[in-house]
């Protein structure tokens, strides 16, 4: 097929190569278990965030209510509240940079 019979939103045919079975086999059980521990903890993390009356929602009755959890959300709200003035103040001065002579001569 070519590109003319493919049309605009047509796909393009797939790339084929040969990796070593072995190769792969050995990657692929070490990526699988790799990326399972990695969700696991990342799946933990974002699960002891959640608000306490979301947690027992879901069955897990431990209070995980913690002051330093609450330091942890506090401090990231924070920062998202300073980026978010830093952008979009009227008074945030933007620094100008003038064109380089080095680069005007090769555009």
């Amino acid at each position: 097929m070519n590109n003319k019979d493919r049309g605009f939103s047509g796909e393009r045919p797939l790339e084929i190569f040969e990796v070593d079975p072995q190769v792969l086999r050995r990657r692929t059980r070490r990526d699988v278990l790799l990326f399972g521990a990695g969700a696991a903890a990342a799946l933990a993390g974002a699960g002891s965030l959640l608000p306490q009356d979301m947690l027992s929602r879901l069955g897990l009755r431990r209070n995980m209510n913690s002051p330093a959890k609450e330091r942890f959300l506090n401090q990231a709200l924070r920062i998202d509240d300073d980026v978010a003035e830093a952008l979009y103040s009227e008074n945030c001065i933007v620094a100008t940079y003038t064109k380089s002579t080095n680069y005007s001569a090769q555009e």
